[in-house]
């Protein structure tokens, strides 16, 4: 057997490797985890109508005394069982002290036993109840993009993540289609509709036949393995990208002015560089789509780092998602008297969803024009009425009752932060004001605090954590949870109660070292980052790449001492982020490039092993699992286990999860997404897998969602 430490990737990666002072989520704003059903179909109404008054009944006579029974014996004593380990408490929950069912006393954790990471927001934020408002309002709406359109949760509307089939493919190879070294030319697209028979992309005759046939001598020096990798079993190899559309590539030509402000639509002139070129056809100029799928923002706000490559950092520094890298960053904050604002550097910890959210704005395929800036933006931003083009549920669970009736996003940002950080007229001597020149500041705190609300905590699999590993679960169920954590060595990767990594507070240094699949060699890489063997490690170098300021996305590229003569070398290449498995069941396509479209095609994935060697950074334990081969069987019980992974306040859009309505373009057809308030979609109707999405034809209005319950 191959030699790998116990921390490092397991063999079944199973998902998408390849997607105000200290903060907690109000309870307000937490949907109940209470009267959960067995099946969609058959869930108990959220709210339940109080129960008419009941008429006394008519008095009873009193029966004939009972002549007292034979006294009994008394029983022996029992003697006390020995001590069990107690369930520990979660956040805010009263919990009963539990036996733990031992067999699955390594298994993860509720996740309301994992608090949120703490961050410092005292110096910024003076309402966070204000700044979830005007956070939710941002990640909303669709004024947002240069044509007035395209809002963040355009690519996270179902279950934080897409579900587009028309002009969702993008061009593979050479880190996607935003690298600026790009070559592909040839791909499935643009306007083109997606299938089932087009998935898997990387397709085997035999789906469980094992990639790669590995030497018989157990860890051969160097690394110039030459394994069979059988491509005699390769039935197709595409290596385009399952992504998502956002905005027709222009040039930036200024905001379009109104009365009393200026129009979500900006202008622009067309723009013929190569790159936007690749989505012309047929002498139309299509939305652009990006180059990875979109991972989702449901429980995002546990990780370290964000996106596929982990360049939104840990730090935010107020102004973009490179966090500490770079050093030019700076935000205006006003003197102690109130008369002039100053630069200052800031790095808040602990924030990388701040990061995260500043990094589509100006990116210039998802909702933005080339050469609008954040400080344009926020002088177009600032003088609308939030979501003035959408419909707000009026029970919408932080949006409802009128709160943002009268009110511009300027409004909105006085209310939620301190004044030091907007009230000077003008910054620099030019004419942007203090609070156009700190958007991106605004921009990133109060998604943040609003996506801090998104937590995916309400699962069978949490009442069964919480039961000790005792009740609810299915004997299927249970066998799929022990191949989790046994054969399929799922849980090395996909660890703790959010089965993932990169986690803050998971006790993992930022680098570590393992040793490797191919050759007799240890080498470093960054915790939570993996290359699985999805596609070749060329087409995507993931945390291997660059950030926008030209400097490596990896803290082992970055610190070239430990990479020194003689000492451990890189295993980054082609490395992606290892994401979250709760509501794996609706957060297809998978992987980093969307490649498959079911779960059972994940987990015929590891079963066979990967779909390619990539010899050189390959994650050591990524194998194949002979028990899945030897009995396909094993793979229901193993798709069952990870379906009590589903979220019931997710998968009927109620509190967090509510949300305003969105019109998306689904190629040229549009999408209406309806409203929803703290008690879910009206109907009882609930959201449907993107397999059974692209089996009906392709995402449409009706479909998005079931059948109205009974």
């Amino acid at each position: 057997m191959r030699i790998s430490k116990s921390k490092l990737v397991g063999a079944l990666s199973l998902a998408l490797v390849m997607l105000a002072s200290t903060i907690t989520p109000a309870d307000a704003q937490r949907g109940s985890r209470g009267g959960r059903a067995a099946g969609r179909a058959t869930r108990a109404p959220r709210t339940q109508p109080p129960a008419p008054p009941v008429e006394p009944e008519a008095p009873v006579a009193p029966e004939e005394p009972v002549a007292p029974e034979e006294p009994v014996e008394p029983e022996e004593p029992v003697q006390p069982e020995e001590p069990v380990e107690p369930i520990a408490p979660g956040r805010g929950r009263d919990q009963d002290r539990q036996q733990i069912n031992r067999e699955f006393a390594a298994a993860p954790k509720a996740l309301d036993t994992l608090e949120l990471p703490p961050v410092d927001l005292s110096a910024y934020i003076a309402d966070e109840a204000a700044a979830v408002v005007l956070g939710k309002a941002f990640f909303w709406d669709q004024q947002m993009s240069s044509d007035g359109f395209v809002a963040c949760a355009t690519c996270h509307y179902h279950f934080g993540i897409d579900v587009r089939t028309a002009n969702t493919v993008g061009p593979g190879g050479h880190a996607s289609a935003q690298a600026k070294n790009y070559t592909d030319i040839e791909f499935y697209g643009p306007g083109k509709n997606l299938t089932p028979e087009m998935f898997p992309f990387h397709e085997k005759v035999d789906p469980l036949k094992r990639t790669i046939d590995f030497p018989d001598a157990e860890n051969l020096v160097g690394e110039n393995v030459d394994p069979n990798d059988h491509e005699e079993n390769i039935l197709r190899d595409n290596d385009d990208v399952v992504g998502s559309q956002g905005i027709v590539r222009k040039n930036y030509n200024g905001l379009n002015a109104v009365a009393g402000g200026y129009a979500a639509a900006e202008r622009a002139k067309n723009d013929n560089s190569d790159l936007s070129k690749l989505f012309r056809s047929g002498g139309k100029n299509w939305r652009a789509v990006t180059g990875r799928n979109a991972p989702t923002t449901y429980g995002a706000a546990f990780h370290k780092r964000l996106f596929w490559d982990g360049r939104a950092e840990n730090q935010f520094n107020g102004v973009n998602g490179s966090g500490d890298r770079d050093k030019t960053a700076r935000v205006w904050k006003s003197n102690s008297r109130g008369t002039r604002a100053l630069k200052t550097r800031i790095s808040i910890e602990n924030a990388a969803l701040a990061s995260l959210a500043t990094e589509p704005v100006l990116d210039t395929i998802e909702t933005s024009f080339i050469g609008r800036t954040f400080a344009d933006l926020g002088k177009k931003m600032l003088s609308l009425e939030p979501l003035a083009t959408q419909t707000v549920h009026p029970d919408d669970s932080v949006l409802g009752g009128g709160v943002l009736e009268g009110k511009t996003y300027a409004d909105l940002v006085r209310a939620a932060f301190k004044p030091e950080w907007y009230q000077i007229a003008t910054v620099d001597g030019g004419t942007t004001t203090q609070m156009e020149a700190n958007f991106s500041l605004f921009w990133g705190l109060a998604q943040m605090v609003y996506m801090r609300q998104l937590i995916p905590d309400s699962t069978r699999y949490d009442d069964f954590a919480n039961s000790g590993f005792n009740n609810g679960f299915t004997e299927q169920e249970k066998e799929g949870l022990r191949i989790f954590l046994n054969e399929g060595k799922c849980a090395d990767c996909h660890r703790g109660p959010h089965f993932a990594a990169a986690i803050v507070g998971d006790g993992e240094e930022p680098i570590e070292s393992m040793q490797m699949q191919f050759g007799d060699v240890v080498k470093n890489y960054d915790s939570g980052f993996y290359n699985i063997g999805v596609s070749p490690t060329n087409k995507d170098l993931g945390i291997g790449g660059k950030g926008a300021d030209g400097r490596p996305l990896s803290n082992t590229l970055r610190q070239p001492s430990r990479l020194r003569r003689g000492g451990p070398k890189a295993a980054v290449n082609g490395s992606f982020k290892v994401p979250t498995l709760r509501n794996i069941e609706y957060t297809g396509p998978y992987m980093h490039n969307g490649s498959m479209s079911t779960l059972r095609q994940v987990i015929e994935f590891y079963a066979r092993g990967g779909n390619f060697a990539n010899e050189a950074d390959r994650a050591p334990n990524v194998n194949g699992i002979e028990l899945l081969r030897d009995d396909p069987s094993k793979i229901d019980a193993l798709e069952a286990f990870l379906h009590t992974l589903t979220d019931e306040n997710s998968e009927i859009n109620a509190a967090p999860f509510d949300h305003p309505s969105l019109v998306i373009k689904n190629g040229d057809d549009s999408v209406e997404v309806e409203a929803s308030g703290r008690d879910g979609i009206p109907g009882g109707r609930s959201l449907r897998e993107f397999d059974e999405i692209l089996e009906e034809g392709g995402l449409t209005t009706e479909n998005r969602t079931g059948v109205e319950e009974e």
